[in-house]
């Protein structure tokens, strides 16, 4: 495998098949790989991920709606933030 632009190193990889420790590949900012811990792969940088959990593919869609989520009522009141 050639070199790798980032390895989430040290984590608890949610998968499908459950949670288990692995290491997360990053390659022009799509995930390339999933490796055993300690798996030698050259990484241009490493962020020890350690006591925290991975989840690869999932996307946090939440929004923060603010005090009054009736708005917007019609099409006048919207606005880009």
């Amino acid at each position: 495998m050639s070199a790798v632009d980032l390895r989430l190193a040290g984590g608890t990889v949610v998968l499908p098949s459950g949670a288990q420790s692995a290491d997360v590949l990053i390659s022009d900012g799509v995930l390339s790989g999933i490796v055993d811990p300690g798996t030698p792969v050259e990484a241009r940088e490493t962020l020890d991920v350690s006591g925290r959990h991975v989840l690869p593919g999932v996307v946090d869609a939440h929004v923060h709606l603010g005090a009054d989520i009736t708005m917007p009522r019609t099409r006048e009141e919207v606005r880009p933030e």
